[in-house]
């Protein structure tokens, strides 16, 4: 999930979709969609790099959102290979 900006309409995804499909297939192009989440105020990074190298930039996140007073909910969705490391080294 990403923010988008105001004048990102569903029909500019499904144009976007279009475009997509015309070039060549991509798997899970039908999972792409435009939603509405009214859940109130959140925090969100966007991470590129790595996986193994992501701690710092999550650890950033949770102290900006702690200080911003934000409380954090819910966990995350995808186990990473360090995480998956520090698991078994903690079991």
């Amino acid at each position: 999930m990403l923010l988008q900006p105001d004048f990102v309409t569903p029909a500019l995804v499904e144009e976007a979709h279009e475009q997509v499909r015309r070039k060549k297939p991509v798997p899970g192009l039908e999972r792409v969609r435009l939603e509405r989440c009214c859940e109130g105020t959140s925090v969100q990074v966007l991470y590129v790099g790595p996986y193994d190298a992501e701690r710092p930039t999550i650890e950033a996140l949770h102290a900006f959102a702690a200080a911003s007073g934000h409380r954090l909910a819910g966990g995350t969705t995808r186990s990473t290979s360090a995480t998956r490391t520090a698991r078994r080294l903690s079991d």
